[in-house]
């Protein structure tokens, strides 16, 4: 899943909020765990994302990877523990 925020809205939690939601539908729907992969070079994301979640590693993408065959080369990949 990705998602944009228009220029207009930005600066407003939105992504934040977002996030905290869909928190929630995950712990509603039994799941332990959710990861979350941003592009290292959006700090707006990265932001995000270190506000609540814990950066597991910064991933290089595999050729054969359709976001690599799209000139991505590495993931930053978060993750919430949703249940102990």
């Amino acid at each position: 899943m990705g998602y944009g925020i228009d220029e207009a809205y930005r600066g407003k939690s939105y992504a934040s909020k977002t996030c905290r939601i869909i928190k929630q539908v995950a712990i509603s729907h039994g799941m332990d765990k959710v990861i979350i992969t941003c592009d290292p070079d959006n700090w707006a994301s990265r932001r995000t994302c270190e506000e609540g979640l814990k950066l597991k590693e910064i991933a290089n993408l595999p050729p054969h990877n359709v976001m690599y065959l799209e000139d991505e080369r590495q993931k930053c990949i978060f993750g919430w523990i949703l249940r102990v």
